[in-house]
């Protein structure tokens, strides 16, 4: 019977061992997951600006509450300021130009007005003369008894009334044009669709645009949260569309989590969760309210962990990525790390586990070292 060289039984040990491990992180990595770590985050607005704009005012600092509607930054865009300026003149030099055409068209039918009074006038006088004279005449012709009856029927053609009747006709035709033409003034000055003011109005309608536009350089905060990065500083020039800054909820909205490759999960799409803090122990803080909340996401393609979630930075790990919305009313901070549980039974708070039955599952979301 041969003996076992020196040495060699220490090595059949340290075999087994290993093999053993490796069976046992096999048998573990491809069971059923009973907890992973996720990150407590929500969703970041980005502010920026569509165009080239120069910082003006920032009223906001890194870390600071802020209130729904409170001013963030005030923005300036030169070349918007410069359009307004050029708008703004050339619609005052409008309605100058207006006003005065304006006034020229009333100058000029005063004007023919006038002129028809003169003509007019000067007519009338004419013919208030010829009718004098032909009275006088006619009476001096009266007195003559030796006038016989046909020549006082011929002196009804007396030329006198002939060129009264030409002076009334000439008149008529005077006035005429005169008064068609102050018509089409009066009608020109009453118009209410004129070019002018057509032009008027489109630089009036592109005036409020850019003065809506100006208006939106002021940019204030549409929810209540924290500030989380200024990337900028007054006076500075930002290319359209950089971040300036971004705001964040003051509480996290959900968790991603991530479950290893090797684990298989029932955690899916419309399960609640039950999310818990933990005590710088490890225990569950019951000072600390729990909250519920769903799965609203489960991966369909394997992803690189965050370095964080890694024991080991040097060691990259894969998994797929599970989403559960938490209520906006929870003490996790920003960023935080978590545990979450994973259990094939158990019930929670109000009800059902799961729109899905048969795949029912329960997380225990607790927060994880800090």
């Amino acid at each position: 019977m041969s003996r076992l060289p020196p040495g060699a039984g220490k090595l059949y040990v340290t075999m087994i061992v290993v093999l053993a491990a490796v069976v046992w992180i096999t048998l573990r990595y491809e069971g059923r997951a009973a907890h992973f770590y996720g990150i407590a985050g929500t969703k970041e607005i980005v502010v920026n600006s569509e165009t080239a704009v120069e910082i003006k005012e920032i009223a906001v600092n890194e870390g600071q509450a802020v209130e729904k509607g409170q001013l963030l930054v005030r923005l300036h865009n030169p070349e918007l300021a410069l359009r307004i300026a050029q708008l703004i003149h050339q619609i005052e030099e409008l309605k100058a130009q207006k006003g005065a055409t304006k006034a020229e068209l009333r100058a000029r039918a005063a004007q023919l007005r006038a002129e028809r009074a003169t003509r007019v006038a000067e007519t009338r006088s004419r013919i208030t003369q010829l009718q004098n004279q032909y009275r006088i005449n006619k009476n001096l012709a009266a007195g003559l008894e030796s006038l016989g009856a046909s020549e006082m029927r011929a002196s009804t053609q007396n030329p006198l009334t002939l060129r009264v009747a030409a002076l009334e006709r000439d008149l008529a035709f005077a006035v005429q044009p005169i008064d068609i033409r102050v018509r089409a003034l009066q009608q020109q000055i009453d118009a209410p669709t004129s070019a002018a003011k057509i032009q008027l109005q489109r630089l009036e309608q592109q005036l409020r645009l850019l003065r809506a536009e100006n208006d939106r350089l002021e940019i204030v905060a549409r929810i209540a949260g924290v500030i989380g990065s200024v990337n900028f500083k007054v006076g500075e020039k930002v290319a359209p569309f950089a971040p300036i800054l971004t705001l964040s909820a003051r509480t996290p909205s959900f968790i991603k989590g991530y479950i290893h490759e090797n684990m298989h999960t029932s955690v899916g799409p419309g399960d609640r969760v039950k999310a818990s803090s933990l005590a710088a122990g490890g225990a569950v803080n019951t000072a600390r309210p729990s909250f519920v909340g769903r799965v609203v996401g489960v991966g369909s393609r394997i992803v690189a962990y965050p370095r964080r979630l890694s024991k080991s930075p040097d060691i990259q790990l894969w998994g797929r990525e599970v989403i559960v919305r938490i209520p906006a009313e929870n003490d996790l901070i920003l960023g935080e790390k978590v545990m979450i549980e994973a259990a094939s039974t158990g019930g929670l708070p109000g009800g059902a586990l799961s729109s899905r039955p048969a795949q029912a599952a329960r997380l225990v979301v607790k927060a994880g070292p800090r």
